[in-house]
């Protein structure tokens, strides 16, 4: 059986129940201005199962499919989406709650695995009982990959601005913010910069840590090894206790 996946993070996710699959957009690459070349076309075209966030995400997925035999697997229709103005928000694989859904309402049907289901459940456990040690419940971040997760563990997350100009209404609900839920950290992405955030972390001493959402690795990565990595990132920046493996 060959599976193609078609962005990293969705590769990341059928690995947990199928192990030969591979990936068409690689690690690091902005899947939002992506464009599938003939060489991808190809690559799916002779695969059993193309696994595609969503033609709601990736719209190119739709080219590749109408170019191929292979069966397509729709993961955003087993997310729970989260709209914002009228936009979806893409990053429901960094939720591993979200990751349980989609096994149980799309991925069972194509590719039953007990042992995958119940790797990810026991991740569900691990955030779950993590978050709920947690001394401070929000949490500031450069980049606004973590509603999913946020939402689907009672947390709430501030994302700083990525652009160079922020209102002083803005910078002044951030800062209060800070001081009122008494945040210690913000929550980068590498390769990512923010001003506003070294602003805040010189301002406030507040520390920088590094948070993987799922566009980082190769093909040995695995999504339990980047989520656990995750959790122990988060349980620093809101001082929880890591409540298992």
């Amino acid at each position: 059986m060959n599976v193609v996946a078609s962005i990293f993070p969705i590769y990341l996710i059928t690995k947990l129940f199928v192990s030969n699959v591979t990936y068409l957009v690689p690690p690091n690459v902005n899947i939002h201005t992506y464009e599938p070349t003939l060489q991808d076309i190809l690559k799916v075209k002779n695969a059993n199962y193309f696994v595609g966030a969503g033609y709601i995400i990736n719209p190119w997925e739709r080219k590749i499919t109408l170019l191929s035999n292979a069966k397509y697997i729709d993961l955003s229709k087993g997310a729970n989406l989260i709209f914002i103005n009228g936009e979806v928000d893409p990053h429901y694989w960094n939720s591993p709650k979200e990751v349980l859904y989609i096994y149980k309402r799309v991925l069972k049907n194509y590719f039953p695995n007990e042992t995958g289901y119940k790797n990810i459940k026991s991740l569900d456990k691990l955030f779950e009982n993590t978050f709920k040690t947690c001394k401070i419940k929000v949490f500031i971040t450069t980049h606004p990959a973590w509603r999913y997760l946020a939402r689907d563990y009672h947390l709430k997350q501030i994302t700083l601005s990525q652009e160079n100009y922020i209102s002083p209404l803005e910078l002044a609900n951030i800062e209060r913010a800070i001081k009122k839920y008494h945040i210690k950290a913000i929550l980068a992405i590498p390769k990512y910069y923010s001003k506003l955030a070294e602003y805040l972390s010189k301002k406030y001493h507040l520390k920088i840590y590094y948070v993987n959402p799922c566009i980082f690795g190769n093909k040995t990565t695995t999504y339990i090894d980047v989520m656990r990595y995750n959790i122990k990132v988060f349980a620093k920046a809101m001082e929880c206790e890591v409540k298992g493996k």
